[in-house]
């Protein structure tokens, strides 16, 4: 049986660096700080070098 607690969903886009470990790093910030990652998207910008992420939390 799974519980879901009633919280508030929030929608976080950022640009980052398109560089290996990016992911990894913001993902991290979101652990230590005991937020739970509903869903992550990452894109191409029309930037060079840049990507964006796209986090759903709760």
């Amino acid at each position: 049986m799974i519980r879901m607690v009633k919280g508030n969903k929030h929608t976080i886009s950022i640009l980052v660096e398109n560089k290996t470990g990016v992911l990894q790093r913001v993902a991290g910030l979101f652990t230590r700080r005991d937020f739970n990652i509903d869903n992550i998207t990452v894109g191409k910008t029309s930037e060079t070098g840049l990507s964006r992420i796209t986090i759903t939390t709760y």
